[in-house]
């Protein structure tokens, strides 16, 4: 698993903490993204991955289907 965090916290939704999850058995390679600052931005980076699913795109050289999961934040 590989994980990412970002360096300044105005850089949004285009930088944020994330863990990669490869699931071969289900050609899947979950990208999971962390909570973001506040229910808003969190929001928008769930309908950012609504959308990016619904593409269906694979990572390239493999035929891992990138399935990006937003945070569940209460």
């Amino acid at each position: 698993m590989a994980s990412r965090r970002a360096t300044d916290s105005s850089e949004g939704l285009t930088s944020t903490d994330y863990d990669i999850v490869p699931q071969p058995a289900d050609h899947r390679l979950l990208v999971r993204l962390h909570a973001l600052a506040n229910p808003r931005r969190n929001e928008a980076l769930a309908r950012l991955c609504d959308t990016l699913n619904v593409l269906k795109v694979c990572y390239p050289g493999t035929d891992l289907t990138l399935v990006y999961q937003a945070p569940v934040v209460a």
